[in-house]
């Protein structure tokens, strides 16, 4: 099927690039007002783009267009010219598979670090500052060197495109068997994924006994922030654990209905993970809604709108006009 034929790959791809654009709008905005937005939180944003840009771009390589290219596809003769361990394909092919789990890992532990600084922002303010700034670069090193330890090993083999006549589809594989990619990957998703809940579920108690029946919005947001978060990780969280069990015990055959919907269902959940933060950030902080649309000029229009502007500046602005239409009259 060719790609412009195929209905996921269309929807995907759009709703992708357009939320990779506003990814990057919003940290944009971030750099450029980075001396007023001094959160250790929004230099973990911006850090996060990064990743989550490189992780989505690779994704094309080694997941979207192979598994939406059929045999007759627009893209088959590529894929077919690397079918092999050829030392062409080596060289080209394993450095985009090594990234597929590299990226795996650092994105795990990297919103493993986003949950444990939301925890200490909500337990320990005073302190949040200091020892968010000054770990946040030890966590990017070590999420970006330890899991080389591991898929080094996807660099040093072959890894080469696979046709599949059932799903009329390719696939990229390595000479490693799969079970044995998800050696030390599924044990770091269960641990990080229970560290995770553990961490969402104390913010979100802690959050729910601040805000009470007290109308305080920037930590009601706070607490469907965390919710929303929490909902995430759990969903990849279930999808992952599934995954790994089809893989690790040859389950396929017997899960056949399970694997399908896996299949269909990992793209979505990948999209969830890396395009998820600038739209939660855009729902639940106002300050970063203000600084956006400043930057465009035909936008600044709403910048008194109650969705972008601060209490204080509505209350100014109506007490501003009320006085000039005093003095007309």
């Amino acid at each position: 099927m060719d790609l412009l034929q195929n209905p996921k790959f269309v929807i995907t791809t759009t709703y992708g690039i357009v939320g990779m654009l506003l990814y990057t709008w919003v940290s944009v905005a971030i750099l450029i007002n980075r001396y007023i937005l001094k959160s250790s939180f929004f230099k973990l944003f911006v850090i996060s783009y990064v990743i989550n840009n490189v992780t989505y771009t690779n994704s094309f390589i080694t997941l979207r267009l192979p598994q939406s290219t059929g045999i007759n596809g627009t893209l088959a003769a590529f894929f077919k010219n690397h079918d092999s361990c050829s030392e062409k394909a080596q060289y080209q092919i394993n450095i985009s598979h090594t990234l597929h789990y590299q990226f795996a890992y650092i994105q795990y532990i990297f919103n493993f670090y986003l949950c444990l600084h939301r925890f200490i922002a909500i337990y320990f303010p005073l302190a949040k500052s200091k020892v968010c700034i000054a770990a946040a670069w030890i966590i990017v090193l070590v999420s970006f060197i330890l899991p080389f330890l591991d898929t080094k090993r996807i660099l040093s083999n072959c890894s080469y495109y696979q046709y599949s006549e059932k799903n009329d589809s390719f696939s990229i594989v390595s000479t490693i068997e799969r079970k044995e990619l998800y050696t030390w990957l599924t044990p770091l998703l269960i641990c990080i994924t229970v560290m995770n809940i553990i961490l969402n579920t104390l913010s979100f108690l802690k959050m729910n006994r601040i805000v009470g029946n007290r109308q305080n919005m920037p930590k009601s947001n706070l607490l469907k922030l965390t919710i929303c978060i929490a909902m995430i990780d759990a969903f990849l969280a279930i999808l992952g654990f599934l995954n790994a069990y089809i893989v690790t015990e040859n389950a396929s055959e017997n899960h056949i209905l399970m694997a399908h919907w896996i299949s269909v269902l990992t793209p979505f959940a990948s999209d969830a993970l890396t395009l998820s933060p600038p739209i939660l950030l855009l729902t639940f902080s106002r300050s970063i809604r203000r600084s956006c649309i400043d930057m465009i000029p035909f936008l600044r229009r709403f910048n008194r709108h109650p969705w972008f502007a601060s209490p204080g500046s509505i209350m100014f602005a109506a007490r501003y006009n009320n006085r000039v239409e005093n003095l007309q009259n």
